[in-house]
């Protein structure tokens, strides 16, 4: 799966193992473990945890 960000002002964070993606439009959670990328297109900020998470978290093969 991909996280595709691509509004401006778009935060990405970490809740427990999820991602956690606020923007003016809704937020969305994502199981870190299903997810392959995370593409960001438009200026928005990523947490420190949630690089952590994204470059040390294992992806659970299908």
């Amino acid at each position: 799966m991909q996280i595709i960000i691509d509004e401006y002002g778009a935060f990405i964070g970490k809740e427990g193992e999820r991602f956690v993606v606020e923007s003016k439009e809704n937020n969305e959670e994502f199981s870190a473990h299903n997810t392959d990328q995370i593409i960001i297109s438009k200026a928005s900020s990523i947490s420190s945890e949630a690089i952590k998470l994204a470059t040390e978290k294992p992806r659970t093969p299908n």
